[in-house]
């Protein structure tokens, strides 16, 4: 896997055009972010990640808010939970961003419905854990900054849903209504970028 592949889903509140995409911050933070991602294990090293970002320069790349957060077990439909994890993204990302709590919601929704599509593109990832199983979902949303020394506002995110379900293709069945007894992790960074952030390589 190439350096510029992207391993995380992109929303951009802003950009039209993959042309707008490109000569945006945003291309070099997802670059830089991908760095973070183990290829083998589709591990995402959070704690390497936000010392990474504490070493870059202040002006270029700064980290405004981190939550790691965790949503306790339950039987539930998978509307419900993502509903939970709505919350927990409008917190970290603010109201006075930007965000829009119901399309980041309904985009984490979409993906636990079409996960094997997100697994095809590289956004998602299954593993076992114990007689459960997990996918974890990544994806970075942006707006355009309203702070005066940055360009963009990004919500960098990883959600991991647990369900009591053995089999890969299950999830792969998964519809709003579905019900299993679900728990989840979710870890998201609100940064402020520069259109001068350049990713540099890969540390």
């Amino acid at each position: 896997m190439s350096d510029d592949t992207p391993v995380f889903d992109h929303y951009s509140f802003h950009a039209a055009s993959t042309d707008e995409l490109a000569a945006s911050p945003a291309s070099e933070l997802m670059k830089f972010t991908g760095y973070f991602l183990d290829v083998r294990t589709k591990h995402f090293d959070w704690q390497r990640y936000r010392a990474a970002i504490a070493d870059r320069p202040h002006e270029m790349l700064r980290s405004q808010k981190f939550e790691s957060a965790d949503i306790f077990r339950q039987n539930n439909v998978v509307s419900f939970i993502v509903n939970s994890i709505g919350d927990i993204l409008h917190r970290v990302s603010g109201s006075d961003a930007g965000f829009d709590r119901d399309v980041m919601t309904a985009r984490v929704e979409n993906a636990f419905t079409s996960l094997e599509i997100k697994e095809e593109s590289g956004f998602a990832s299954w593993e076992m854990t114990g007689t459960n199983s997990a996918f974890t979902y990544r994806i970075m949303f942006d707006v355009p900054s309203n702070d005066a020394t940055a360009d963009i506002c990004s919500l960098v995110t990883t959600v991991r849903i647990i369900a009591d379900i053995y089999e890969k293709e299950t999830w792969f069945g998964l519809e709003s209504t579905s019900r299993h007894e679900f728990s989840a992790d979710v870890t998201a960074i609100r940064l402020a970028c520069s259109k001068d952030f350049i990713a540099g390589p890969k540390p």
